[in-house]
């Protein structure tokens, strides 16, 4: 499956939204990320823990799944209102003259964002994960060859 954005909705549950699609659960955000991760052998706190060592980011930091899944957190996890934004299907994000922030995905739909400062700064941050990622791949493949 691939994750657009998981988000909680206002009765509490959570939704996750990929290809045009919304799945509905009572399970938290946190439980959703965990079972996404555990089948790649992690765990959000190991991912966390490991990204927050490296790079010394705080709060809202970016999960790193896979090669096509990179979370951005832009309403923390544990949050009534949690939302985090697969980086990797996003086409455009714009800034709206309200100073809201639009993100479009690559299946064509859209999601309004109300602050384009936390977006940005999320957005640079996912950004920074990924190449960090890369980094620490190409280390690894140049020790083990």
């Amino acid at each position: 499956m691939n994750i657009d954005y998981i988000c909680r909705t206002h009765n509490g549950q959570t939704a996750i939204i990929s290809n045009h699609r919304m799945y509905v659960t009572d399970h938290s955000v946190t439980y959703v990320l965990n079972h996404v991760l555990l089948m790649r052998l992690a765990t959000i706190e190991g991912r966390l823990s490991a990204t927050k060592t490296l790079t010394g980011w705080g709060r809202k930091i970016p999960i790193y799944v896979d090669r096509s899944h990179v979370f951005m957190v832009l309403k923390g996890l544990r949050s009534d209102e949690a939302l985090i934004v697969n980086v990797k299907n996003i086409v455009s994000i714009e800034k709206k003259h309200d100073g809201s922030g639009i993100i479009s995905f690559s299946k064509g739909h859209v999601l309004v964002f109300a602050s384009w400062a936390i977006l940005c700064r999320q957005w640079k941050r996912a950004s920074a994960m990924i190449q960090l990622n890369e980094r620490l791949e190409n280390a690894f493949m140049r020790k083990t060859r």
